[in-house]
């Protein structure tokens, strides 16, 4: 008679029954030391959306940064990165440029916001964050930051990866100071055909995002969403589908009435 396998150890059920452990990391934990065969779908679970908020400690940082060197078979599981923090204390976060540099051969979306009340980002930083803009996996980048000087905004997209499809940006100078963009001096090495855009801020990219030579390919942009109305960009983009504005104290209807923007000009979008 053929032997009964046990359930236990055929490898798409435990991953399967674990994957209904996802949001329970204690849980996650325990299954991680019950069996080998165990450990790797506890492992793609607990490390599959990796965040960093405000309140987060040095001690964190440096711990997700010696688990990665120690085990980098872990780095294939991580497909979400957030790291929120206050600007004027990345420099003292030791872990941080160390984390950005591990090579995530999986990386889908990263969320990079850093509060600007804290001053701006550094060169040291920028760094770090365009070896996160460059990974080649990556199709969501979340980034709102402060930057001083503006062209330390430029330096991050410079081997921006080419896979990024959607993007969503808050610039700004530290302090509420804004800084306008510059517009590119060469030709990006990379063309990042975006098919949605969100941003805040607008009128201080806008010469920059809209220059021939910048590396964000907005021609063939499908989903917008901005937080205020501009005569000159909207109308310019002829392929978009979905049009969004964020309207603040005050009614949408009435703010599309007396804008410059006209909506007949857009090829239907759906409002």
């Amino acid at each position: 008679m053929e032997e009964i396998p046990n359930p236990l150890r055929i490898q798409e059920l435990v991953h399967q029954c674990i994957d209904l452990l996802h949001d329970s990391p204690s849980d996650l934990q325990a299954c991680a030391l019950v069996s080998r065969s165990w450990a790797s779908a506890a492992q793609a679970n607990l490390f599959r959306e990796v965040a960093f908020e405000y309140s987060s400690s040095m001690r964190r940082w440096s711990r997700l940064r010696d688990i990665l060197r120690r085990s980098p078979h872990l780095i294939r599981h991580i497909h979400c990165l957030h790291l929120k923090a206050l600007s004027g204390y990345l420099d003292s976060i030791e872990a941080f440029p160390a984390i950005c540099q591990f090579p995530f051969t999986h990386l889908h979306y990263a969320s990079i916001v850093f509060h600007h009340n804290n001053g701006p980002v550094s060169h040291s930083v920028g760094i770090a964050i365009q070896q996160i803009i460059s990974l080649p996996t990556l199709q969501r980048v979340c980034l709102r930051a402060s930057f001083k000087p503006a062209s330390s905004f430029l330096q991050i997209w410079e081997k921006a990866s080419a896979s990024i499809r959607h993007l969503e940006l808050s610039y700004s100078g530290p302090y509420g100071m804004p800084e306008p963009v510059p517009v590119p001096s060469h030709p990006p090495l990379t063309s990042i055909a975006l098919d949605s855009l969100r941003i805040t801020s607008l009128e201080n990219i806008k010469d920059w995002l809209m220059h021939p030579l910048c590396p964000l390919d907005i021609s063939h942009l499908k989903v917008l969403s901005i937080d205020e109305n501009d005569a000159e960009f909207v109308p310019a983009l002829r392929t978009i589908e979905v049009l969004d504005f964020e309207i603040v104290h005050t009614f949408v209807r009435c703010w599309i009435k007396y804008s410059y923007i006209s909506v007949s000009s857009l090829p239907t979008p759906a409002l």
